[in-house]
């Protein structure tokens, strides 16, 4: 939930250009700074019923819930992993994908400033990748190697696909999504 508080200020402030560390976070509404117990994800919520200490303004709903969907994620991949290499690597994505759905949804955008990051960051990765339910075992040696390219196989794969679509049907698909594809 913590991971997700944080991707809701990511979701805000990159798209607007803003420093993800300055200003400390306010209300929406009356732009009072946050005192740190109004920033415990969830508990906050739950105990201002809602609403801001300050103006008694409804805080927005997606902030809890983009706090409850990651914290949920985190631990379906914990369930899945265990703590491991592959949950560093599955939770990176997992915000990843989070931050990028929730700013798409919002305002129709995946910002270049997320997704080139974060295609480098799980390039780096790829070699602690889960090959979930495959026996690793046939990978040998080169089991990094053989990870990294054929993540590297796969992105461009994808990039590909959804360059095709964005092509064949313009409109229907932007270039962040081709991006994020790769």
């Amino acid at each position: 939930a913590s991971v997700g508080s944080f991707l809701n200020v990511v979701a805000d402030r990159v798209p607007a250009g803003q420093s993800l560390v300055r200003p400390r976070s306010a209300c929406p509404s009356c732009k009072h700074p946050l005192s740190n117990l109004d920033l415990i994800p969830l508990i906050s919520y739950l105990w201002l019923r809602g609403r801001c200490r300050h103006c008694g303004v409804g805080i927005p709903a997606r902030l809890t819930m983009v706090e409850v969907v990651t914290g949920l994620l985190f631990m379906a991949v914990y369930f899945r992993v265990g703590v491991s290499p592959a949950f560093v690597v599955l939770t990176a994505a997992t915000v990843l994908l989070v931050v990028v759905a929730v700013i798409d949804l919002e305002i129709g955008l995946i910002p270049n400033r997320i997704v080139f990051p974060g295609i480098v960051i799980l390039l780096m990765l790829s070699p602690w990748w889960p090959q979930l339910g495959v026996d690793r075992t046939f990978l040998g040696d080169s089991g990094a190697l053989a990870s990294l390219s054929n993540s590297l196989v796969a992105g461009v794969g994808a990039l590909l696909f959804f360059l095709a679509i964005a092509l064949a049907y313009r409109g229907g698909m932007g270039g962040g999504d081709v991006k994020l594809a790769g």
